[in-house]
């Protein structure tokens, strides 16, 4: 059989004119309609009843999560409006995740650093000579960083060697990947 536009026509004209039983076994077919027609007083009632039974369950987390987010934009927007009167507002990522890591060679804040990301920390001898280490790894200037490698090997060293006299900062550590 070809499948024609007019017996496709056809067909759907028969499925359209079809009535669906709204319960199983009913017998009796009905249209199933949707739109403005449906919105009757019975069903408005309905709807109501079902939202004041829910109210009592789900009220109270409603009106937090309502309150709290206005509160929160009330203090986010009052808090940008501070930065701004004080010149504190920055063009760096919003979203970084900074820490404060205490003593680092490249902290955030840093121009040469692009992640607004600490990076190697020196707080204690064993960070100093570990920071040493990785810097030495690297056979590239990382993508963080905003210069050479061998600038950021020789800002570690000397960042160590101030802090920590005592580690012995040979030359070939403060050459990239001879360390």
């Amino acid at each position: 059989m070809k499948l024609t536009t007019k017996i496709l026509k056809e067909m759907i004209a028969e499925e359209m004119n079809n009535r669906v039983p709204l319960k199983e076994g009913c017998g009796e077919e009905q249209e199933v309609s949707e739109g403005m027609e449906n919105i009757t007083p019975e069903n408005l009632q309905l709807v109501l009843d079902a939202v004041v039974k829910m109210a009592g369950v789900f009220g109270p987390a409603i009106m937090a999560a309502v309150t709290g987010s206005a509160l929160y934009s009330q203090i986010m927007g009052r808090k940008a409006e501070i930065d701004q009167e004080a010149g504190l507002d920055e063009k760096k990522d919003p979203e970084a995740k900074v820490r404060n890591r205490g003593d680092v060679v490249f902290s955030a804040e840093s121009s040469s650093v692009k992640d607004d990301k600490d990076h190697f920390p020196i707080n204690t001898e064993k960070e100093a000579r570990s920071a040493l280490g990785y810097a030495n790894k690297y056979s590239s200037a990382p993508p963080w960083y905003d210069g050479s490698l061998d600038s950021l090997v020789k800002k570690v060293a000397s960042a160590v060697k101030n802090k920590y006299p005592s580690i012995d900062v040979s030359p070939a550590s403060s050459k990239p990947g001879k360390g």
